[in-house]
């Protein structure tokens, strides 16, 4: 944060002026650096970045920060006519299920929602699962009506042997409760994002089609 009448500059930043900053909406860091709370981070963003992008951002702060109601209490109290990205910070939190656990990762939401269009079914996002030996797992989307799941699995930063032996170790207890589970990882959803999606959707239709026949 800058004092009024400090004319700060950067190539590399954009520069945001408010002539009120309500304590509610500020964290001191350690160091006495002042900084907007990630509420009203994502609230103001909104006037800058298009509705995918400010769908990933309140993810991201609803994983790690807050809850759906402090975020509409943020649209209630800054949302006045007029206010830029107002229209567009009540449109994504609107369309939003208000009982949808966020997704943990920007390349697991942006997935999940390609997903959902293909299928045209909204998905479960951290779909628990206590699994016979009582350990409980979480699936990043699931269609509980299919026993069916997807999980996405970051190997740029982990996935070596350990994590893939323990996520074998889950799947084979997943299908002992009658369960199916996909896995897509982040680097092939960058490389191919496209056609994993539409393998994902036509192997949740496959699965569809056998629980509706049985």
């Amino acid at each position: 944060m800058a004092p009024h009448g400090a004319h700060p500059f950067s190539c590399d930043v954009l520069v945001r002026r408010t002539n009120h900053l309500p304590q509610i909406d500020l964290v001191e860091l350690p160091g006495g650096l002042r900084v907007t709370t990630p509420p009203r981070t994502a609230f103001d963003l909104a006037r800058h970045v298009p509705d995918p992008l400010l769908e990933t951002i309140i993810e991201q702060v609803l994983d790690r920060h807050c809850s759906m109601p402090t975020l509409w209490e943020v649209a209630r109290r800054l949302g006045g006519r007029g206010r830029p990205g107002a229209a567009r910070f009540n449109r994504v939190l609107s369309l939003r299920p208000a009982w949808q656990k966020p997704a943990q990762s920007g390349i697991e939401f942006r997935t999940l929602k390609a997903i959902e269009q293909a299928i045209d079914l909204t998905l479960v996002r951290q779909f628990g699962l206590r699994l016979h030996d009582g350990t409980r797992i979480h699936l990043d989307g699931a269609d509980p009506s299919a026993k069916w799941g997807v999980d996405i699995d970051h190997v740029t930063w982990h996935g070596g042997r350990i994590d893939a032996q323990r996520d074998k170790g889950r799947d084979r207890g997943a299908r002992r409760l009658g369960w199916q589970i996909e896995r897509a990882t982040d680097l092939e959803l960058k490389e191919r994002f496209d056609s994993v999606i539409a393998e994902l959707a036509e192997l949740h239709r496959h699965r569809f089609r056998e629980f509706r026949a049985a």
